[in-house]
């Protein structure tokens, strides 16, 4: 009787074994995939592995594309897919290895030739044209000596980690624009140095490409020019990225002619001056994002833009005073607040509970009712330091000025709101 059940329990093993044995070898990326997408993640995790570990290079790119791994086996499930001829793999692999490598650590042009070289081989795809272009490119990058980036980062005490870089946009371009001026803190800075540094930080694509041919070029005849990063830009993000940097060092400049105007106004109408400039700055800054209906991939470069060229335009006008104001000052006040009254109607039975919009901004009443009580607090604090720093007659004019600016903010409006409805 014991033998019996003994055989049967054999039985009973043998047959579970082969039916798993069965089912992992009925298992696919497919279904795999359908798993995955049903919700259920960790099964489909678990079957991806198993694909993987039986060599699978499709299911080796699922779990790269599908999961967060470590850096290490990310990359790894990433290169074997590639090597072994997976096109989305060799594309993302490329991005994270030059294209888009932004970083020191994740930049290997000389691993990406490699890898390539064998992906070719394995698809079959030598002559392509697309594919020999993009063999010579890869191959100008590799040709350079590795960069010691972390003997490099420590000498000068930069950013090294991923992490830290990545919060800095463009950040090793910087560097290499650093490295291509005069006096640079770079005691290695040279031709090779500039090339190095933009290989180590490409970003998007199309500029990486450009900068890396013409730089290249200079490389080879042991020329240095200066790299400026604005000089390459194609995309929002680049556009972005070098208008705020504008800004910033505009910023300073806003603010030494401030500094300097102010050192010619009377000391009891330094407050009246001080309180007009920061009221119209932050009028402005408030107009270009609920009322100017910035749009496209460079919205926030074309806001910044409009936000400058205004405060610069009013900073000419105080240091104009006198004779820009009588030149602007020819329409009647009461006829100006009568536009502008009107306008603002217009406006009000336009939008009502509704809104202007575009795919990067919206306008609403609500929008524009904070931004007006801005100009307000502007327009009487300009009037009462004009008047106070230069007389009646001019506070007349600037008022009529301010009231024209304001028609036209308004009138803008309007044009938006039947270009979007």
């Amino acid at each position: 009787m014991e033998r019996k059940v003994f055989i049967i329990f054999l039985v009973i093993i043998a047959v579970s074994c082969y039916s798993q044995s069965v089912q992992q070898n009925q298992i696919t990326v497919e279904k795999a995939i359908e798993v995955y997408e049903s919700g259920n993640k960790e099964q489909a995790l678990q079957m991806f592995l198993t694909l993987s570990k039986k060599g699978n290079f499709n299911a080796d790119f699922e779990l790269f594309y599908r999961y967060i791994n470590t850096p290490e086996a990310s990359y790894k499930y990433l290169r074997n897919a590639a090597v072994n001829g997976h096109e989305k793999a060799m594309d993302y692999f490329l991005d994270r290895t030059v294209y888009r490598a932004e970083t020191f650590k994740r930049a290997n042009p000389k691993e990406a030739l490699n890898v390539y070289k064998k992906y070719l081989k394995k698809t079959g795809l030598e002559n392509n044209k697309h594919t020999i272009d993009t063999l010579d490119f890869l191959a100008k990058c590799a040709e350079l000596p590795a960069l010691d980036s972390k003997k490099f980062c420590k000498k000068y005490d930069l950013f090294y980690n991923d992490e830290d870089i990545e919060k800095n946009p463009y950040y090793i371009w910087q560097l290499a624009e650093e490295a291509s001026r005069e006096n640079s803190r770079f005691e290695e800075s040279n031709p090779q140095l500039i090339l190095q540094l933009i290989i180590c930080g490409g970003i998007v694509p199309a500029e990486f490409t450009v900068a890396v041919k013409d730089f290249y070029g200079y490389y080879k005849k042991n020329e240095v020019h200066e790299f400026r990063i604005d000089n390459y830009v194609t995309s929002g993000y680049g556009l972005n990225f070098c208008v705020i940097r504008e800004e910033n060092k505009n910023n300073e400049y806003l603010k030494k002619r401030v500094n300097s105007f102010q050192e010619k106004i009377k000391n009891e109408n330094q407050e009246k001056f001080h309180e007009a400039v920061t009221s119209y700055f932050n009028f402005v800054d408030q107009k270009i994002w609920t009322e100017e209906g910035h749009d496209g991939s460079g919205y926030i470069a074309w806001a910044i833009e409009s936000s400058n060229k205004q405060k610069e335009e009013f900073l000419d006008i105080i240091e104009q005073m006198q004779n820009t104001i009588s030149r602007n000052s020819t329409e009647d006040i009461n006829d100006l607040i009568s536009k502008y009254t009107e306008i603002k109607e217009k406006i009000d039975a336009l939008i009502g509970d509704g809104q202007i919009e575009g795919p990067k901004f919206t306008i609403t009443l609500a929008d524009i009712k904070k931004t007006e009580f801005l100009w307000q607090s502007y327009k009487n604090s300009m009037i009462e330091f004009v008047k106070n720093q230069f007389g009646v007659e001019a506070s007349q004019n600037i008022s009529k000025w301010i009231y024209q600016k304001r028609i036209e903010n308004l009138m803008n409006i309007v044009e938006l709101y039947y270009d979007y409805n």
